[in-house]
C-alpha cells in the first residue's frame, strides 16, 4: 500500500526528527563517555532546520534520512559491558537502556522520510 504524504506531514516528520536529533544529542553532551559521531548528529540537525524553512523534495528527504548515523547495535553480537546491579545481577547499564531509547525513536524519525509520499 502506497502512502500518501502532504508537505505539511512531511514538515511535522521534520519537526519530529528535530525533536528526536535534540533530545538524542543532548544525551550525548550528557554522557560524554559514549563514542558517537555527536558532529554528525548536529550537522544532521542543522540540515533538518533548514529543510523546515524552505521546500524539499523527496530526494532531499532520503538523503537527510540516511545521513543521520547508526550508533547502537551494528554489530548483531555487540553489547556494552553489563554492570552488576542492587540484587547481583549483572544488567545492560542504565545509561545503555536510555540511549538505546532515544536512538531507536531517532532512527524511526530518520527512515520515516525515505517512504516515498506524494506532495
Amino acid at each position: 500500500m502506497q502512502r500518501t504524504y502532504t508537505a505539511k506531514d512531511r514538515k511535522f516528520q521534520l519537526e519530529e526528527l528535530v525533536l528526536a536529533l535534540e533530545s538524542f544529542i543532548s544525551f550525548l553532551i550528557e554522557y560524554e563517555n559514549i563514542e558517537a559521531p555527536r558532529s554528525s548528529y548536529q550537522s544532521c540537525l542543522l540540515e533538518t532546520k533548514k529543510m523546515l524553512g524552505g521546500n524539499f523534495t523527496q530526494e532531499q528527504l532520503s538523503m537527510l534520512s540516511r545521513s543521520v548515523p547508526a550508533t547502537f547495535w551494528l554489530h548483531k553480537e555487540w553489547m556494552p559491558k553489563l554492570t552488576l546491579n542492587h540484587a547481583g545481577k549483572y544488567v545492560e547499564p542504565e545509561w545503555f537502556s536510555e540511549a538505546d531509547k532515544l536512538h531507536s525513536k531517532l532512527m524511526e524519525s530518520a527512515g520515516i522520510l525515505r517512504i516515498m509520499g506524494t506532495y
